[in-house]
């Protein structure tokens, strides 16, 4: 599925990777995350958030403000453009798995769910 996720960005000219698009993602879930609860978030160092924050911002895709809570802080956010680039991913990756997954009757897909689910920590 990964290949084919890549494929169609790069079809679609979205220079972006997965972990990119969830960034986009999670910020327009709640807008005005900083770069300390993004890594928090994902589960990875803050070097690799900070450099795919710049990354996003110098293609225009996302912002950042000072946060006036925490003055050694910045607050996330994205940009229209950002916002359509992050519905046009989202599509990709939606066609991707519904492709993917079409072999498996609705029971299949439950029953895949669910394990899957086993295999994932439990949430803190």
């Amino acid at each position: 599925m990964r290949h084919s996720v890549l494929r169609d960005l790069r079809d679609a000219k979205l220079a972006l990777n997965p972990p990119d698009v969830l960034l986009l993602e999670q910020l327009a879930l709640q807008p005005g995350l900083n770069p300390l609860a993004l890594t928090k978030l994902n589960g990875c160092d803050k070097a690799l958030i900070t450099r795919r924050v710049r990354s996003l911002e110098g293609r225009g895709w996302i912002t950042r403000k000072p946060d006036l809570q925490d003055q050694r802080s910045v607050q996330l956010s994205l940009t229209a453009q950002g916002e359509q680039v992050k519905e046009q991913a989202l599509d990709i990756f939606y066609a991707v798995e519904v492709s993917a997954f079409s072999p498996l009757t609705d029971a299949e897909r439950e029953t895949l769910l669910v394990l899957l689910q086993k295999c994932l920590p439990p949430e803190s």
